[in-house]
This record gives structure tokens, C-alpha cells and sequence, in this order.
């Protein structure tokens, strides 16, 4: 059984002028179901209060600008481009990801201090996973 819109509409309005709540109508092509129950909300209002001072987590991010495999030094065998404690600065290298056989550099757009590595050297990462949090000056 077919259903144009207008005998649609048509449902609608009989339904909405009816005092029943809900109607359904299933057939092997069309299914309609129509309430008119209002969902009963009560406003729950809470009061806290806040003992213990709060603490604002100031550290900055540098994330991946690609996907690809991240290296976290220049070659297999030497030191990384950052440690833990190192201070970094803008425009650094900080690590490279190999994407596509392209080597591409990471650069820092932020000052301070490496306070985490987020990132295993050789990972896959994504575009915009965090490899290092920094601590600013």
C-alpha cells in the first residue's frame, strides 16, 4: 500500500485533532508512528561548592602534522632530537615523520620545557596526535 504525502498529511492532522496519544502504522514499505506524549522534565538545580583550589593544566602541545612514522632522532644510533627536561624552542626540530617516503621534519610552534614524550620513536601517528607536552617559560 502505497502513501502519497498528502494522505500523510492527512493522517497527521486527523491525528492531531484525535485524543489518542500514539498511532503506528506498518506495512511491508511504509512505516509511520506519530506521538503526541510530552516527555515530563522537572529542572534539577544543584549548588556545589568548591574546597580545594583548582588548577589550570597550562602545558602546551606539539602534535603531528601529518600521518606517517615518527622518528624521534635524525638516524638509528644517535640521540634524540629532544629528552624529557630539554628545552625546546619555536621553530626546532623536535622529531621527523616519514610519510609516503618523504622525510618531514617536525618543528616546534612553542617555547619551554619537554615535560613528556607522548609518542614512541617508530609509532604510527595520526594528524594531530600529541607527540610532546611542553611546559612554557
Amino acid at each position: 500500500m502505497d502513501f502519497s504525502l498528502a494522505d500523510i498529511q492527512a493522517l497527521m492532522r486527523d491525528f492531531e485533532n484525535s485524543s489518542l496519544r500514539e498511532f503506528k502504522l506498518d506495512t511491508d514499505d511504509t512505516h509511520l508512528y506519530l506521538n503526541k506524549n510530552e516527555a515530563q522534565t522537572t529542572p534539577v538545580y544543584q549548588a556545589t561548592t568548591v574546597d580545594t583550589p583548582v588548577t589550570v593544566d597550562e602545558t602546551l602541545t606539539i602534535t603531528a602534522p601529518l600521518v606517517g612514522t615518527l622518528y624521534l632522532a635524525s638516524k638509528p644510533g644517535v640521540a634524540n632530537f629532544k629528552q624529557v627536561g630539554d628545552p625546546v624552542s619555536i621553530g626546532e626540530t623536535v622529531a621527523i615523520i616519514e610519510s609516503m617516503k618523504l622525510m618531514t621534519e617536525v618543528h616546534s610552534e612553542v617555547a619551554g620545557t619537554i615535560v613528556a614524550i607522548n609518542a614512541e620513536n617508530e609509532a604510527v601517528v595520526g594528524y594531530d596526535d600529541v607527540l610532546f607536552t611542553v611546559q612554557p617559560n
